[in-house]
Order: C-alpha cells, then sequence, then structure tokens
C-alpha cells in the first residue's frame, strides 16, 4: 500500500467522525429548540389571557387565575350609574388613573410587570383596560371589578380607583369633561365656531362694497385700512430685522430702527454705553477706574441687548395681535352687513352659516342640560368595597 493510500484512508475516517459529531449536535440543537418553542407557545397563551382577564377552555386545575376586588358604586337615581359607567369605561378616566399608577415605581411594577415580559411587552393601557370590568349590580349599583396577579395587587388597583376616582370628579373642568360624550359634544362645537369664523371672513372678502352699507361697516372697513397699514408697516422693520440677522451686521444696526430705538431703555442704554466707550479711551484713567468702567461697559451692553431682544419680540407679538384684530374686524363687518343688506342672504356661504349657527344653538342647549345631569350625579354617588 502507498504511503498515500494510508494518508487517505486517515483523513476520510476523520471527516466521517466530525460529520457524525456534526449531526448529533444538530439533533440536539433540534430537541431543544422544540421544547424551548413548547414553553414560549405555552408563555405566550398564558400572557394573553392574563391580559383578557380570560380563560381557556382547555385550562387545567393548575392553570393561574387572576385574584379580584370589587368595589361597589351605589347612586339614588339609575340614571346616575349609567353616567358614572360612561366615565369609567371612557379614555380619559383611564388615561389619567394609568398616569397616577406609573408615577410610582413600585405600585406600577405591582400591577403590570407580571403580565410583560421581553417576548410580550404589552400596552400598560390596555393590561389596565382588561383589569377593570364594569358590570351592573342593579339599577342603583354598578360593581367595578379590579383584577391583578395576585389578591395584593387587585386590592392595590381598588384603592387607586377609590382615592383617584373622587379626585378626579372634584378637579373635572368645565372645558375638558370627563364623560365621553360631553367631549365629543364639545369638540363639534368647537369645530362648527371655527367654521363659522372662517365663513365670515371668505363672506367679508367676497362680498363688494354697496352704498347701502350702513355708517357702522363703513367705520370697520376703514379701521381694517388702518390696520392693514399698520401691519405692512411692522412686517417692513420685521424685514429690516432678519436682513441684519442674517448678514451678521453690526448689533448697533439694530438701534436705528425706531420700534427697537424707542422701547423701554433702550435709547437711555445706548447713551450710556456709548458714554461709557469714550471714557474708557481715556489715557489719564488708572487702571482700577479703567477696570471699573470696563464692567460697567460688559454689564450695560448685556442690559442694552436685553432691551433689544425684548423690543424685536414684542413687535412680533404686535404684528400678531394686529393681524388677529384684523380678523375679528371682518366678522364683526358680516355681521353689521347682515342687519343691513339683503342682498347677503342670497350668498350659500351666509345661508351655510345660518344653519352652523341654528345647529350650535341646540348642541349649546343639549349640552348644557346634559352637564346638568352630570353634576348632580357627581355629588351623589359612594364607593363602597366589598368586604373579602
Amino acid at each position: 500500500m502507498q504511503p498515500w493510500h494510508c494518508i487517505a484512508i486517515i483523513a476520510l475516517t476523520v471527516g466521517i467522525f466530525i460529520y457524525g459529531t456534526f449531526l448529533d449536535k444538530i439533533d440536539d440543537e433540534s430537541d431543544l429548540s422544540l421544547q424551548q418553542l413548547g414553553i414560549l407557545t405555552k408563555k405566550s397563551a398564558n400572557s394573553s389571557e392574563i391580559a383578557t382577564g380570560k380563560k381557556s377552555d382547555h385550562d387545567g386545575p393548575g392553570q393561574e387565575t387572576l385574584a379580584e376586588k370589587i368595589i361597589w358604586l351605589e347612586c339614588s337615581d339609575p340614571n346616575s350609574v349609567k353616567l358614572h359607567q360612561n366615565v369609567l369605561e371612557g379614555k380619559w378616566f383611564l388615561g389619567n388613573l394609568l398616569q397616577e399608577i406609573i408615577a410610582s415605581k413600585n405600585l406600577r411594577n405591582q400591577i403590570f410587570s407580571a403580565f410583560q415580559s421581553e417576548l410580550h411587552n404589552l400596552n400598560e393601557e390596555s393590561i389596565l383596560e382588561s383589569l377593570i370590568s364594569l358590570i351592573p349590580n342593579s339599577e342603583k349599583q354598578l360593581n367595578i371589578i379590579c383584577r391583578g396577579h395576585s389578591q395584593k395587587a387587585a386590592d392595590l388597583l381598588a384603592k387607586m380607583i377609590l382615592r383617584y376616582y373622587p379626585k378626579a370628579l372634584a378637579l373635572e373642568k368645565m372645558d375638558a369633561p370627563m364623560l365621553p360624550f360631553l367631549k365629543e359634544a364639545l369638540d363639534e362645537m368647537a369645530e362648527l365656531k371655527k367654521e363659522a369664523g372662517d365663513l365670515k371672513i371668505i363672506i367679508h372678502q367676497e362680498l363688494q362694497e354697496a352704498p347701502e352699507d350702513s355708517i357702522e361697516v363703513m367705520a370697520i372697513q376703514s379701521e381694517i385700512l388702518q390696520v392693514d397699514q399698520d401691519i405692512e408697516e411692522l412686517k417692513g422693520h420685521l424685514i429690516q430685522i432678519d436682513s441684519i440677522h442674517r448678514k451678521k451686521l453690526n448689533p448697533q444696526e439694530y438701534l436705528k430702527i425706531s420700534p427697537i430705538s424707542d422701547f423701554g431703555t433702550v435709547k437711555e442704554l445706548s447713551d450710556v454705553l456709548n458714554q461709557l466707550k469714550s471714557l474708557s479711551k481715556d489715557s489719564a484713567l488708572n487702571d482700577f477706574t479703567r477696570k471699573e468702567v470696563e464692567n460697567k461697559i460688559l454689564s450695560t451692553s448685556q442690559k442694552l441687548e436685553s432691551e433689544v431682544i425684548d423690543a424685536i419680540a414684542t413687535l412680533k407679538s404686535e404684528v400678531s395681535s394686529l393681524i388677529s384684530r384684523k380678523k375679528e374686524l371682518q366678522k364683526s363687518a358680516i355681521d353689521q352687513m347682515e342687519k343691513h343688506r339683503t342682498s347677503i342672504v342670497k350668498k350659500p356661504a351666509v345661508s351655510k352659516l345660518e344653519d352652523i349657527r341654528k345647529k350650535l344653538a341646540l348642541l349649546k342647549s343639549d349640552f348644557d342640560q346634559k352637564q346638568l345631569v352630570w353634576m348632580t350625579a357627581k355629588k351623589s354617588f359612594s364607593l363602597i368595597p366589598k368586604p373579602n
């Protein structure tokens, strides 16, 4: 047998051995992966059941169940119970309750950590929603069922509701109602008011002036023209300011703009600064006096810079106010025109504006009535923890 035959046989034997070892490793890893897959699948199913508060049909006697703590909400009026139920189910209450919970790290962990993992990072708001159930017990009593992975967690959630719900009711604002349908009505009214305002501006812009216009309308038109002139003048100053800033010119250029030079103490500070700069050039000054003058120059420059910044901000604010004033004048002009010009009634936009006003009046009346009922319901309820 040739030497190379021996080498070939040895190489083949080693190759077969390595290949066999590789196959064994593949089998072991496959078994391990299958086992892990079974474990993760079981965990996934359990997490889903816990988040929804429901048990699957195939649960065995050892399957973990959620602990519960029940609160009774009682009212003398059956309609009040329904209103409180709407609030407790609403996103406003659940969202704010969630913020109260997550403000405490310990409380947050107690209530949510058991339902979250690296594989199932469930939304806390969804978890909270699934942990609270509302079931009417009678016409005047509502069961608030608080769940948790342990009795302690369920009790903690119940305590949070007992503490936060009365507080939330006390802090409720008229322009941010907790009842979902009141919030929707308020949003709808705000949208209609905006639409009505936009229509007034459009009508004013499209409507041609006529001899029969009232004295009031003519006066408003005159003021609008004056406001337009003021806006254009202030815009011109803002364009100058922007040009100085973009071209990086000497900051002294800002002082040549009248709204800035006439603002506050700009002129006085500018004069003082110039005097100090002249004084600093005096060669007769001793070192101590020169140092004092330089410090004064620095502090005066800082004050002047602050005044210039305030002047520019005021200028921008004035432009914004004038634009708002123009819009209000345009709306007012339309209101006056409606009284004095019959031709305006024929415009589709005016007809639409009138429809919006009627709808707003109905919405406002319905809103006020429902809000009054809710205000009464807020004062006539009690929360009672059911004894364990």
